[in-house]
């Protein structure tokens, strides 16, 4: 007896043809750039493979953490809620329509959404802030989508799974940052003592005494390499000059550097945007610090610097930027601490 195959449901079939006729995301952004309020990127999980990746869209962007808080967007709108704000394709940039969840929002670092692939208009991105503020109310009905009824609610579990995305991505950065700007490790770029005519005592008193007042407030802080060796050099100088305040506020951090154990051979880092001028051991030991941190698990730095070390910088370039090594990244959160001369 001959038996025939089951045919799927109609509705599975449909979505099946859906998701192969949906198109793909256009090509991504340019990367090093500061977000900014509106943009759709899609958000990159700190670790590969430890999350997946979602579309997002920017609410709030803090420049002195180098993060932002981000709403999680969705194709799937057959399933928006009066909790979700619906964005046409038309006003996006993007290929498909999105649904942009008002609930499920989460900390994300600027360099996990990089990837930037639309933006909303002005008008909604507003509306979003509003909703995310204060409640889906504050955008209007006709953007929102069609409200939860009973407990029974196909709807419900999708929004749990999606607040468990979103939380599986921001994790990290949601913890890092917790402390504040002062928990995240500070480095102290090498460069900042170098280029100072050792016999240039004001100058080398006003560098050390900035750096000194970072230090005093920071909750772990790492002077890299041969930079110790410079500032006991300009130390010595002309140590009568300087205000022993000075020295008691860099000598904890000396101390650290030089009991320190030999670091191990940390992978190969490189910075963007690249490195500029010289000396070359500075870079070597900034890369010999990134690494280390890198290898223990940071995913972003302080690093009190100067804007001459680094390439092709303007006025209006993003605080952070990027040292990446042996498959992974970490954000370098520049304070630039240029002191005349």
């Amino acid at each position: 007896m001959t038996t025939t195959e089951r045919s799927l449901p109609d509705w599975v079939e449909e979505a099946n043809r859906c998701l192969r006729a949906r198109p793909l995301l256009p090509p991504a952004g340019g990367s090093r750039r500061a977000p900014e309020v509106g943009d759709l990127c899609v958000a990159e999980p700190s670790d590969r493979g430890s999350a997946d990746p979602a579309i997002v869209c920017v609410v709030e962007v803090d420049d002195d953490l180098a993060t932002v808080q981000v709403a999680l967007a969705s194709p799937d709108t057959d399933l928006a809620s009066d909790a979700h704000l619906l964005a046409p394709a038309g006003d996006t940039g993007l290929p498909f329509d999105l649904m942009i969840s008002t609930d499920v929002t989460g900390r994300l670092w600027w360099l996990q959404v990089e990837r930037r692939v639309g933006r909303l208009g002005a008008t909604l991105a507003q509306w979003l802030r509003d909703a995310c503020r204060g409640g889906p109310s504050a955008a209007p009905a006709g953007v929102r989508g069609m409200p939860v009824v009973g407990a029974q609610d196909a709807r419900r579990g999708f929004e749990a799974g999606e607040r468990r995305r979103l939380a599986a991505l921001a994790a990290d950065c949601e913890r890092a940052v917790a402390g504040g700007l002062r928990a995240l490790p500070l480095v102290v770029d090498p460069r900042l003592f170098t280029g100072l005519p050792r016999d240039a005592s004001g100058a080398w008193a006003g560098r050390l005494a900035a750096v000194a007042g970072e230090l005093t407030v920071a909750g772990r802080s790492f002077l890299p390499g041969r930079a110790v060796a410079a500032v006991v050099e300009a130390w010595d100088a002309d140590s009568s000059r300087l205000d022993p305040d000075l020295w008691r506020a860099v000598q904890p951090c000396l101390e650290r550097a030089l009991a320190a154990a030999p670091a191990a051979a940390g992978p190969a880092v490189t910075f963007e945007p690249p490195r500029a001028g010289q000396p070359a051991w500075s870079d070597d030991a900034l890369a010999e610090t990134c690494g280390v941190l890198l290898e223990g698990g940071a995913r972003a730095i302080r690093l009190l610097t100067l804007p001459s070390a680094w390439s092709g910088e303007r006025l209006e370039a993003p605080a952070a930027a990027i040292a990446r090594g042996g498959g992974r990244a970490v954000q370098l959160i520049r304070h630039n601490l240029e002191v005349n001369p």
